[in-house]
Parts: C-alpha cells; structure tokens; sequence
C-alpha cells in the first residue's frame, strides 16, 4: 500500500515575509500514523513562525522621530550669582519626543524644562570658594539618541575670601619683571598660565597664587581666559567704589620685584609680589559688580 510523501518548499520573500509550498506526491515508503500527523502539523506551525517575524505591516509604518544632530549650541559662563538661563535650538524637538536631561546629575541646575525649541533652567549660587568653577552638561535625546549638548559651568565669586601672594619665592617672576610688551590684564594672566610650557616645567601658575585664583574660574583657560586678573588701567575706576575699602587689591602689573595694588580712594601703590592681598576677578576686561 502507497503512502503519501511530503515535501515543504519555503520561500523568503521581501518586507520579510515567507511564501510555504506544501505538496503531497506518492511514495513507495511506508509510514505510520504518528509521523503523517506530526508532518501535517508542521506547515501550521511554519505558517505561525513566518506570521510572528514578519515585521510591521508596510501599508501602516511607525512613525519616525527626526533624530538629526541639532545645530551647535554655544556653551553658557556664569559667575557665582543665582541666575535663571534660556537657550534656543535649532528646531522644535519637543514634536519628536525630545529628552532633556543634566548629564551628571547636578543639583545645582535646577527646574530643567523644554517647551518646543527652548530649554530653560535654573542655577543655583555657588557658594564653593575652594574651587575655581563648577560644570556640567545638558544633553538633548530622541528615542534614546544624543542630538545635541551644551555646557553649562559656574565659576565661583570673583572675590577672593583671604588674602593671597601675587607670587611666591619659586616663581621666576618673583623679582624678575614681566615683559613690557603685555599690556593687558587678560594678556598679562595668558602669560603666566603658559609658564609651564614656556619654561619647559621650570614655572607654573600656581606660583603665582593671585592669578591662580582668576585662572581656575575658567573651563578651558588654554583656548579661552574669560577670568583674569585686572591690568592698571582697568582697575583704576575700581577705586571710586566702597567696596574695595577692606583692604589692597593685587592687579596683574608689576615693577621689578613689587607688584602694583589698589584700594578705594587711594592711588596705586608697589608691594612686594610675596605679601598677602586681596583679589579681584575680572571678566572678559569687565568688572561687573553685581
């Protein structure tokens, strides 16, 4: 007696679908009834393999997030004030489900929002002196992929909260004078950051404590000395303001081993670079004193 042969013919075609051929022809063999019925329950079970891995239905896609880069968002410098801030991106990344979020988990930025292309934020006052600037990172995601940043740092108050030294016995410019050629406060703060470098490790910034102080408030000071210390000539308005009345002000000038200070209604005087006076961060040649 003839049975019946089985052969199954499966064909993958596009948008991951699968076409199943199922033929009965004669066969001489001879089967029993356990495998016919477990032969003819395979194409069933095919049939629901290709049903689950076939993909979406081409007729109804997903919709898609556009998750384009944004165009570069410029970093936000604060100084130590509390400070509510608003940035504009490129485009409206709230319709596509946009995330913002602070990258470490800074406590000090505060009630981060989103609403269309504007992120707002606050900032909290930066009471940390010992530190020279604080900083973190606001990312902006789409289905869980970065489309744009931005950094946010702090720096802390432009006043220092002690006395310090315009520079110390291991500074080569502790009597040596610095170059005449550098006429501005923040030229003058430029120089004295690169000694390292232009003195193959003989010098360094932090031999000269009162610079020190402006310097660390910035980020990236090799690519941009926002802080410095003030030259002469923009710290002369200074001294009309009551403020200054607690004592000398170191500023970036020098003559030969005395550094050149200031303080409220009185003339600009030398002291030696090793004694202890007060400072005052300047930004970008400014000294906003709010």
């Amino acid at each position: 007696m003839k049975s019946e042969g089985h052969f199954i013919s499966i064909t993958f075609l596009n948008d991951n679908k699968c076409l199943i051929s199922w033929q009965i022809t004669d066969s001489y063999s001879k089967h029993d009834i356990m495998r016919n019925n477990i032969l003819k329950a395979v194409p069933i079970m095919l049939l629901f393999f290709c049903y689950s891995c076939g993909g979406d239905n081409p007729q109804n896609p997903e919709p898609k997030h556009n998750t384009s880069p944004l165009a570069s968002i410029a970093d936000i410098s604060l100084d130590s004030n509390p400070s509510s801030q608003s940035v504009k991106l490129s485009r409206d990344v709230e319709a596509d489900g946009a995330i913002v979020s602070v990258e470490d988990n800074s406590s000090w930025i505060r009630h981060l929002k989103l609403q269309g292309d504007i992120v707002t934020f606050d900032v909290e006052e930066n009471p940390n002196v010992t530190t020279g600037h604080r900083y973190d990172n606001i990312v902006i995601t789409i289905d869980d992929i970065k489309v744009g940043s931005f950094l946010v740092t702090q720096a802390r108050n432009r006043k220092s909260p002690s006395k310090l030294q315009w520079a110390t016995t291991d500074a080569i410019y502790y009597i040596q004078e610095l170059p005449s050629n550098l006429t501005t406060g923040k030229a003058i703060t430029e120089f004295i950051y690169n000694l390292e470098k232009t003195t193959n490790g003989k010098d360094s910034y932090k031999n000269y404590p009162a610079f020190a102080y402006c310097i660390e408030m910035n980020h990236d000071p090799a690519n941009n000395m926002e802080w410095h210390l003030g030259s002469q000539s923009e710290t002369e308005d200074m001294r009309q303001y009551g403020q200054f009345g607690d004592g000398y002000y170191w500023n970036a000038d020098d003559s030969g081993d005395l550094g050149i200070v200031f303080k409220y209604m009185t003339g600009l005087l030398g002291k030696k670079k090793t004694e202890y006076h007060l400072v005052y961060a300047f930004r970008n040649g400014e000294m906003d004193l709010n």
